[in-house]
């Protein structure tokens, strides 16, 4: 989110432009800890992670929320179907950020996600399709606090941190699934 609105490819030394208060926040958070750096010398490693999902997850999330609405056949509202996020299945991100803290890679920020972003609305139909729903979906159009999106570049965290995703999206969402229903 600190990047707003980007395009595949997006790398760590893009401009950052949030467009929403999350988005700023997260931003304020990493120029705190280069700030500490600076002032104090500990070294330290910046992650960012794309829409993380899986196990877990809080129940206000695009996903969680994608679920929730499939297994009940209610109607799905996707704010833009079009719009691409770069998901995330949840023990990958939980590698990457043990691999960037434990890296000799110091003082530099690496996008954790899988590398391969999902349409919100193809999102939506996959759930749908995973849990038998019957629910429609209503693409709702833009929201102004939710930027464009797409795949981020994670060849440094590759690179440098040996970081792999193993777990694809569709992998990731039967996984999830399989999660939702021992709760039920």
């Amino acid at each position: 989110m600190i990047y707003g609105h980007f395009s595949d490819g997006t790398r760590e030394d893009a401009v950052t432009k949030p467009n929403n208060l999350y988005g700023e926040a997260k931003l304020t958070a990493e120029r705190f800890v280069k700030h500490y750096h600076a002032q104090h010398g500990i070294d330290y490693a910046v992650v960012r992670p794309s829409g993380v999902f899986g196990p877990g997850d809080m129940e206000d999330r695009v996903l969680s929320k994608f679920f929730e609405r499939a297994m009940r056949n209610e109607t799905i509202s996707v704010h833009d179907g079009d719009n691409r996020v770069d998901f995330t299945y949840i023990n990958d991100t939980a590698e990457g950020i043990i691999k960037a803290t434990l890296s000799d890679a110091k003082n530099q920020s690496f996008n954790i996600t899988a590398g391969a972003a999902t349409s919100l609305g193809t999102a939506a139909e996959k759930i749908i399709e995973l849990t038998g729903s019957t629910s429609d979906i209503v693409d709702t159009g833009a929201h102004k606090l939710y930027p464009r999106r797409g795949t981020l570049d994670i060849s440094r965290a590759r690179e440098q941190l040996g970081y792999e995703p193993e777990t694809s999206f569709d992998e990731g969402l039967e996984k999830y699934y399989e999660w939702l229903q021992s709760k039920i």
